[in-house]
């Protein structure tokens, strides 16, 4: 192959490596602790009642500014509030998540609304 080719081969490489190490440097959602160590309020829908351990999903809503919250089938309810704000735009980033896993830590006796943590991949299992 030509001498030509071959270096701009190379020089193609080393600038995809330095675009690829400043993306490295971005922060992720698991890096930000204001998004981790947050409690979200979930609003039940349908009658639905959470209970302490459940493991449920957030997804950024299509149509508002809130958390849906699903069991990977069905809306269980919402999570709204400026936290829930914070991690929709989280979301709806086209590179990262759409869904993050979540787990139930505490439930309303009354008013049935739950509090929920998100829980990382290594805590998960």
């Amino acid at each position: 192959m030509g001498d030509n080719y071959l270096r701009q081969q190379v020089s193609n490489a080393k600038r995809r490596r330095d675009r690829a190490a400043g993306d490295l440097k971005k922060l992720g959602l698991f890096m930000r602790p204001e998004l981790v160590q947050t409690t979200y309020s979930i609003s039940p829908v349908n009658g639905h009642e959470f209970s302490v351990g459940d493991e449920v999903y957030g997804v950024a809503s299509r149509k508002g500014q809130h958390i849906d919250v699903t069991d990977g089938q069905r809306r269980l309810g919402f999570a709204g509030g400026d936290s829930a704000h914070a991690l929709r735009d989280e979301l709806s980033k086209p590179a990262g998540p759409t869904a993050i896993r979540m787990r139930v830590c505490e439930v309303g006796a009354l008013s049935g609304e739950a509090q929920a943590r998100i829980v990382a991949d290594r805590e998960g299992q």
